[in-house]
């Protein structure tokens, strides 16, 4: 376990995260290669690099910017745990209001949206073939996997949370807002899967599996 600041806040690392690290280099040395046979093994391993970097960059700058949105509220983090799966923003016991709440949970979906905009400029501007190019196209795929995390109503996400509070901020109660996030996630599981199950009519595994990992995930939340 690896304990370090940043911002003032904790940071706890597990050491399961670096196998993360080291997959992740591989998987984007290897589909370089395989896309780039013309490119150096050396060219190959240092854009894989840069590559997984850009990636880590837009998860856990996500997480990060949470420490900011979260002082801006007035609700502290309390640390940052990265393990195997994504960083987990955690914070004290405290009862803060619903805008507290909503407030905090902004910062990462912020962060996530700008990081995308600029890397789809620069993509867009970036002639085909140049590596600058390719490694855009890496950050775009980093920071827009992670902003759909507030396009769907999952608890553990932060869309999950935001649509939650602005409910309480309505004027709904949380049991209320709880049942009406539940409601949504069976909604969009439904949707979901009619929509993979489409794409696996028509063959397109790639779009598939990504709509029938979100309607389970959905499911998933809706049966909680």
């Amino acid at each position: 376990m690896i304990q370090l600041k940043l911002f003032k806040t904790p940071v706890r690392i597990q050491l399961v995260f670096f196998g993360n690290v080291i997959g992740l280099w591989a998987i984007a040395t290897a589909y370089n290669i395989w896309r780039h046979p013309e490119r150096t093994l050396i060219t190959g391993i240092l854009t894989g690099l840069c590559a997984m970097l850009l990636v880590m960059f837009a998860d856990f700058g996500h997480a990060v910017a949470h420490i900011f949105s979260a002082r801006r509220a007035k609700a502290p983090m309390k640390e940052i745990f990265i393990s195997a799966g994504m960083p987990r923003t955690l914070y004290p016991d405290d009862p803060v209001s619903p805008e507290a709440h909503r407030m905090r949970a902004l910062g990462g979906p912020v962060f996530s949206a700008i990081c995308l905009l600029l890397s789809g400029i620069i993509y867009m501007a970036s002639p085909a073939g140049m590596v600058l190019r390719e490694l855009a196209g890496w950050s775009v795929i980093g920071h827009g996997f992670i902003f759909l995390g507030i396009l769907f109503p999952w608890p553990a996400v932060d869309g999950g949370s935001i649509y939650k509070w602005t409910l309480v901020i309505g004027g709904r109660s949380e049991q209320e807002a709880d049942t009406i996030i539940r409601k949504a996630n069976w909604i969009v599981g439904g949707l979901a899967v009619l929509l993979g199950i489409i794409f696996l009519i028509l063959k397109s595994w790639f779009i598939a599996v990504a709509a029938l990992g979100i309607g389970g995930t959905s499911f998933f939340y809706a049966a909680k």
